[in-house]
Formats: structure tokens, C-alpha cells, sequence
């Protein structure tokens, strides 16, 4: 991953650097009924960090990943890190998308729950992201 730095440096940003400052930051990372211990939790997480940290599964993953996929390529799944919503970020931010089949169904696997989960897959600007 690189640094932003160069790009602002020069006036400009790569799409790449343009896309990682306009995902969201901030809250809410919590709901307003969550209890104080997950709203400290969930004022301590980098979403942009922890989505551009999963896209490197996704960008290996020829046949896209389900969100239990990516926890346990990851190690994050069964630690408390509530990596499906990052990957439900990537996706509201062009970096991930359904993968489809030819009718445009969301082509689904069957997860560690027993059902059937969709499979994402890594947008070009995903990839220029996760190579960043």
C-alpha cells in the first residue's frame, strides 16, 4: 500500500488515493442501543484499514469470497472483529461488488452457518487499492 503523501504532494490524487479519502471515517460504527463497551469498540475501529486489509483476500480469491470465507482466510472470524461489515463497506465503496450470474442472480455458497451466503468480488478499483 502506498502512501498518500506523493499524490497530495503533487495537488492531485490517483483514483486509488481519491477513493481511500472519500470512504467514510467516523461513526456510525456503533448503533445508538449498543451498550458502552461495544461503543468504545467501535470507536477504536479503522474502517478503511480493516476493508483495505481484506481486499488482499478478495484480490486472490479468483472465484470471489463469501463474508465467513474471508473471516477465516483472515483469522479475523471467532475473534469478536466484526469483519462483515467491512466488507459490506467495501462493497457501498466500489471496492467490492456481488459476484452475478449470467441472469443476474447473486451467486450464493453455502457458509459456515449452513446457508447460502453471497459471494463478493474485487472491483478494478478494489484492485488498485489492495496493490496500493
Amino acid at each position: 500500500m502506498h502512501d498518500t503523501a506523493p499524490c497530495e504532494a503533487g495537488g492531485w490524487l490517483c483514483d486509488c488515493c481519491a477513493a481511500i479519502q472519500a470512504a467514510p471515517t467516523g461513526p456510525p460504527n456503533v448503533r445508538a442501543d449498543d451498550y458502552e463497551t461495544s461503543r468504545e469498540a467501535g470507536e477504536a475501529v479503522d474502517r478503511k484499514g480493516q476493508a483495505r486489509a481484506l481486499l488482499a483476500y478478495y484480490a486472490d480469491a479468483l472465484d470471489g469470497l463469501t463474508q465467513s470465507e474471508v473471516g477465516a482466510l483472515s483469522g479475523l472470524a471467532g475473534t469478536g472483529a466484526c469483519y462483515w461489515h467491512r466488507v459490506g463497506d467495501a462493497r457501498a465503496w466500489g471496492w467490492l461488488e456481488w459476484q452475478r450470474t449470467e441472469d443476474g442472480k447473486i451467486v450464493k455458497r453455502t457458509g459456515d452457518n449452513g446457508r447460502g451466503q453471497g459471494v463478493s468480488i474485487i472491483t478494478p478499483l478494489g484492485l488498485k487499492i489492495a496493490g496500493s
